[in-house]
């Protein structure tokens, strides 16, 4: 039976797709036989339709009849030609300041390296220590090659780097801050023009990694006074894989940065052949080696719809299927705990949004099989990556709602109990405190409490009334609350999660120590690759009852916590993949008695007689 939620969404999308003035534009992109809704455009663009056209006249043409001469007739310009494009149409860039060239992290490492040498008396790096590996990890290599110090942002996952995280941290020591436009887990939109001023402020260089926002999100490169950018060109500006990246570096920086990578490509005379290197004193000075033309040609026509239709036009469209996509969360997958990590509001996020679950390894996987194409993060994220100008509003609802549907019985009946022991938080974070005031109050008060009285109680405890909400959100979301209305607006404790904070109740009230007449309770699994996802959860939750690793599928813990772990058996239906065995401590024994020795250590080993065995 077709839920009615699923209905109101599909006739939303529908409408949408009518008034879109965008939507003609779909049709200029070639089918994918077998797809339903490709939600991964953040990763890898569409190739437009005309594409193997377009390949095979360069290949009869430009490379099979003019040969080399295409060199001086067209190919030596291409570089500088089409960063100006990107420059024009995406950057708010003027002309001569862009320049296709290398691989997104050839191209990091040029101007990083460059940057980190621009003044001897700064030693300093900032960058996020949640950008992406490729960022994160050159900035360690430039830092460990000029024996600069990194200075690592720990922002919010959700919402970001701000201002205020960047202007707490350089000081007249920083050389170069590195940060993304848009963070390419949560899609949290940066501040581009505040925190670029505030990097000048202090006298340092800004780069910017522009690979999620280019073709999204519209930006003033120039006018925001931004010194450096590097961007990936097959995602939103659908170059094809492994299309080459671009390079912005401000006017006034050329000729006086030297990036390390000197080729001959960017020599003041290409042809010189002469006995020393001589820099170029323009933007050319960033290439090194001959130039990718073939991997330069499935971007251009992607250029010419983002400029037919205007940046600002594309940025209109990706917000309303962004919002649409959170809507979708909303009404189909938070009942289900999946959990929101990315910016509600469309203006402070890109052009995808994040959703998280422990199952989603796995339901990714089984989406792919059914023509349904979302892309995976570590750990439990997905991303919802909607290119606008390629995917429609019926897609994107298409897609989104088929996320409830491939879950197995144990994932969807036991989703309550299973995510809400993953409420786990920094002790003292808004999370941490709000959890401790359902545990302590809300039982004794039979179970409800107004959402007045919720945000009270947290603000004597010195959280604002918007992190409390905020806070609220979230253990909803998790399903630790239930929205309930009984007069005022309120919530109410869910009953699965009672189990929980009796957990929380011993371990925190009635702590006990082990004696040297105690025994031990050893957890032996074998779960399979198709359960990768309770498996995972199965260490988690062993972790926090405080069992210890002996090895990946053999875990030990006190024999009082025997239930506990019989219990999580339980929960996650894992019971037919695990044996519990009863140990005690080493003891004198007679010979006939003694138990068999096992990795050089004596223990009398009994399986337990609550548990029948399955191996």
């Amino acid at each position: 039976m077709t839920d009615p939620r699923d209905i109101s969404l599909l006739d939303t999308a529908r409408s949408l797709d009518a008034a879109d003035p965008l939507h003609a534009h779909l049709d200029a992109f070639a089918e994918a036989p077998g797809v339903t809704a490709y939600l991964d455009g953040n990763s890898l663009g569409r190739p437009l339709r005309d594409i193997p056209e377009k390949l095979a006249a360069f290949v009869r043409d430009d490379w099979g009849t003019r040969l080399i001469r295409s060199w001086d007739e067209q190919w030596m310009a291409l570089p500088m030609e089409l960063g100006d494009r990107i420059g024009r149409v995406a950057l708010g860039a003027a002309a001569g300041q862009t320049v296709v060239a290398d691989s997104t992290s050839v191209l990091i490492y040029k101007l990083m390296r460059a940057a980190a040498a621009a003044d001897p008396a700064r030693t300093e790096l900032v960058i996020e220590a949640g950008n992406f590996p490729t960022d994160r990890f050159l900035a360690e290599g430039v830092a460990a090659e000029t024996g600069m110090t990194l200075r690592w942002l720990e922002p919010d996952p959700v919402s970001g780097v701000t201002v205020d995280d960047v202007a707490a941290v350089v000081t007249e020591r920083t050389a170069l801050v590195s940060l993304s436009h848009v963070d390419y887990r949560s899609g949290a939109l940066a501040d581009m023009p505040s925190i670029t001023a505030a990097v000048h402020a202090s006298g340092a260089l800004m780069m910017w990694d522009l690979c999620h926002s280019v073709g999204v999100v519209p930006m003033q490169l120039d006018e925001w006074g931004v010194d450096l950018a590097v961007g990936c060109t097959y995602k939103y500006l659908n170059g094809g894989p492994g299309s080459p990246a671009f390079a912005y570096l401000r006017r006034g920086l050329q000729g006086v940065l030297r990036q390390p990578i000197q080729g001959w490509w960017s020599a003041a005379d290409i042809f010189a052949m002469g006995p020393e290197y001589v820099p170029s004193g323009d933007i050319r000075q960033l290439l090194s080696g001959t130039p990718p033309v073939t991997s330069m040609l499935a971007m251009q026509g992607m250029l010419d719809l983002i400029e037919e239709s205007s940046i600002e036009g594309v940025r209109a469209k990706s917000q309303s299927l962004t919002d649409l996509a959170v809507r979708a969360y909303d009404e189909l997958l938070a009942p289900l705990g999946v959990r929101l990590l990315s910016p509600r509001d469309a203006a402070l996020r890109g052009g995808h949004v994040t959703i998280g679950h422990p199952d989603f390894r796995d339901v990714t996987r089984r989406l792919w099989t059914d023509g349904i194409i979302p892309d995976f993060r570590y750990p439990d994220g997905i991303r919802l990556g909607l290119s606008p100008l390629s995917t429609s509003h019926l897609e994107t609802v298409t897609g989104s709602s088929r996320f409830g549907t491939p879950w197995s019985p144990v994932t969807s009946e036991r989703a309550a109990a299973t995510v809400l022991d993953d409420i786990d938080a920094r002790p003292g974070s808004t999370a941490s405190l709000l959890r401790t005031l359902v545990g302590l109050f809300l039982r004794p008060l039979g179970g409800w409490i107004s959402a007045a009285d919720l945000v009270a109680l947290a603000g004597d405890l010195g959280i604002e009334s918007a992190a409390a909400r905020t806070g609220i959100a979230r253990l909803k979301q998790k399903g630790l609350l239930i929205a309930e209305r009984s007069g005022p607006i309120g919530y109410r404790l869910n009953p699965a999660a009672i189990s929980m904070l009796e957990r929380g109740d011993r371990r925190i009230f009635r702590m006990r120590e082990m004696t040297d007449a105690d025994t031990w309770c050893l957890v032996s699994f074998s779960i399979p690759e198709s359960a990768r996802s309770i498996r995972h959860q199965l260490r988690r939750r062993l972790h926090w009852i405080g069992a210890g690793v002996v090895s990946p599928a053999l875990w030990i813990c006190p024999g009082h916590l025997q239930a506990e772990a019989l219990q999580i058996l339980e929960e996650l239906d894992a019971r037919r993949w695990a044996t519990l065995f009863q140990a005690s401590a080493p003891s004198s024994l007679a010979p006939s008695s003694r138990p068999r020795r096992s990795g050089g250590t004596w223990l009398r080993c009994a399986p337990s007689t609550s548990r029948s065995r399955s191996l």
